[in-house]
């Protein structure tokens, strides 16, 4: 006879292996056989019992079987929901760093490539950089913060002029809500002979909700700066340590070879994401001035933040420019022209311009982008729904990389 030995744990103090008793002639198993080892203290005793002997009518033995493959999925499951939890809990945290991590791979070849013609170190060269950057964006800042500041006053006259403007569109509505509100009294009786309930919020001061807001994105901006910095100025450093404890020569070469290579695609897709975005600003912003919009650069700037965003950041900016187009214009058809040029032009980059600057194997399957988006967006907020479509990529070129994610790196593509 063949012993096969089978895995499984035993909840009364004991452990060992189970296995049947198979005949050499028809392959057939006679009985199930159990080893165990009592956990007693100071000695152990080992025994040989049958199946049918241990489930014997009033034993008190019960054998539990846990099958190795059921136990590692039971754990990735705990680690995944854990990571998940911590990445929620811990946002203000773990954000900048992911934000810094992805400005580091786009600005590390400026970084490189100070250290290479002009001899600048590393921790100087990112220290140019860095200040650079944010000179780039307190400017922008600086003169937008005007126009938009303005467009944030005239937004209570706005909606209601926009109401007013609507107000035929809104006739057969009113005629529906009336005849149901009518029902309603109809059927609960007379709602005035009811006593209201009286219901108590307790608001914070709008003080305390400023101050705490600008508290957080100020610690957010610190952190992301600093982390940026850092990863510029040090970020070889973990790639050379990590080459220092590689075994083999082979593999030292492999590592910088899959670094190097993550970097150099990361980098030129992210560069390229971000002047495809810049040239759709700059469009609408034209685009805009020509059909007589105020504050063309306000619109062509928020065009290229939401263009990061897919799906809904394209729909966010047709639904306020649609917004400005009726407040500004006294005609309907006029109006509507701003969206549509939005629209046009959105659709012309995302079908012809993108697909045409980027190889295919760096586009993403729309299903799985779809899902990431809306896992982060969960997560983060309109932050993370942002930094989402980059760390997706990201993750992609990593796995085309290396040759045992080869395939999941080809899920990921379209």
């Amino acid at each position: 006879m063949e012993w096969n030995p089978r895995n499984f744990i035993q909840a009364d103090e004991a452990v060992g292996t189970a296995g049947y008793r198979v005949h050499p002639s028809n392959g057939h198993g006679d009985r199930l056989t159990t080893m165990r080892w009592m956990a007693a203290p100071g000695h152990a005793i080992g025994s040989t019992e049958s199946a049918a002997e241990r489930f014997a009518a009033g034993s008190p033995h019960r054998l539990v079987f846990a099958p190795a493959s059921a136990a590692i999925v039971a754990l990735v499951g705990l680690f995944i929901i854990a990571l998940f939890a911590a990445l929620y809990v811990a946002r203000a945290f773990v954000f900048p760093i992911a934000l810094a991590m992805q400005l580091a791979l786009l600005l590390s070849p400026a970084v490189r490539a100070l250290r290479r013609r002009l001899g600048v170190p590393g921790p100087a060269g990112a220290a140019l950089v860095v200040l650079g950057l944010l000179a780039a964006v307190g400017a922008g800042f600086y003169l937008l913060a005007g126009p938009m500041g303005t467009w944030m006053g005239k937004l209570p006259e706005s909606f209601r002029l926009i109401e007013y403007r609507i107000r035929d569109v809104r006739k057969p509505v009113e005629v529906v809500r009336q005849a149901v509100d009518e029902v309603e009294r109809i059927t609960d009786g007379d709602p005035a002979s009811k006593p209201l309930p009286v219901v108590a919020v307790k608001t914070r001061n709008v003080t305390e909700i400023l101050l705490g807001a600008t508290h957080t994105l100020l610690a957010g901006i610190g952190l992301t700066v600093l982390a940026l910095y850092f990863l510029l100025g040090w970020g070889n450093l973990c790639l050379r340590r990590l080459i220092r404890v590689l075994p083999t020569l082979t593999n030292k070469k492999r590592a910088v070879e899959i670094a190097r290579a993550t970097e150099r695609q990361v980098s030129a897709y992210l560069l390229t994401i971000t002047l495809i975005n810049a040239l759709l600003g700059a469009a609408l912003g034209s685009a805009v001035w020509l059909l007589g919009v105020p504050n063309p650069a306000l619109w062509g700037a928020m065009a290229f933040v939401l263009n990061f965003l897919p799906y809904l950041g394209p729909l966010t900016g047709v639904v306020v420019l649609a917004v400005v187009a009726l407040v500004t214009f006294p005609g309907l058809g006029q109006a509507l022209l701003v969206p549509a040029a939005y629209f046009l032009l959105h659709s012309v980059e995302t079908n012809i311009i993108t697909p045409l600057v980027l190889v295919r194997r760096l586009t993403l399957n729309p299903l799985v982008l779809f899902f990431w988006l809306s896992l982060w967006f969960w997560l983060w907020g309109i932050a993370g729904a942002l930094l989402a479509v980059p760390m997706l990529q990201t993750v992609k070129i990593f796995c085309d990389n290396i040759p045992q994610l080869a395939r999941a790196g080809q899920f990921l593509a379209r």
